[in-house]
C-alpha cells in the first residue's frame, strides 16, 4: 500500500492562520507608529515655544540694562513658527525680591509662552535674572 503524495503548497487554514499574524503583527506596528508621530510633534511644538523665548531674551540682551522696561507686556520676538501662532508675554521684576531681600541693579525676567494643542492649553515659562554689571 502505497500513500498518496501530497501537492506542495500551503492549505487554506495555513494561509489563513499566515493572514490573521501578519494582521496582528501590522495593527501592532501601526499603533507604535501613530504614538511616536504624535509624541515627535508634540516635542516639535514644544521645542518651537523654547526657541520663541530664546529670541525674546536674545532681544533682551541686546538692549541697554536701562532699556528694558519694567512691569508686563508683550514679547518683541516672532510669535510665528511654520503655521502655529504662540503667544508671548514678558514680565519684568526691578530689583526683585529674592529670599526676602531686594536686589538692586537687577531684573527678574519671566517669558511666558501659549499655545494651543489637541484641544487644551499649553504653556512654558522661562525665567532669568540680569543684573546691571555697569554699576
Amino acid at each position: 500500500m502505497t500513500m498518496a503524495r501530497r501537492p506542495a503548497g500551503f492549505t487554506v487554514v495555513e494561509v489563513l492562520v499566515a493572514i490573521a499574524l501578519l494582521g496582528i503583527i501590522l495593527t501592532a506596528t501601526s499603533s507604535l507608529f501613530i504614538a511616536t508621530t504624535m509624541v515627535g510633534a508634540t516635542s516639535r511644538t514644544a521645542t518651537d515655544a523654547a526657541v520663541v523665548a530664546q529670541e525674546e531674551f536674545e532681544i533682551l540682551r541686546g538692549m541697554s540694562f536701562n532699556a528694558i522696561p519694567g512691569g508686563t507686556g508683550d514679547c518683541l520676538a516672532r510669535t510665528v513658527i511654520a503655521v502655529r501662532t504662540y503667544t508671548c508675554a514678558r514680565t519684568v521684576e526691578i530689583n526683585p525680591v529674592i529670599d526676602g531681600t531686594p536686589e538692586p541693579n537687577m531684573k527678574r525676567i519671566t517669558v511666558t509662552i501659549g499655545w494651543a494643542a489637541g484641544g487644551q492649553s499649553r504653556t512654558y515659562v522661562v525665567r532669568t535674572i540680569y543684573a546691571d554689571v555697569e554699576q
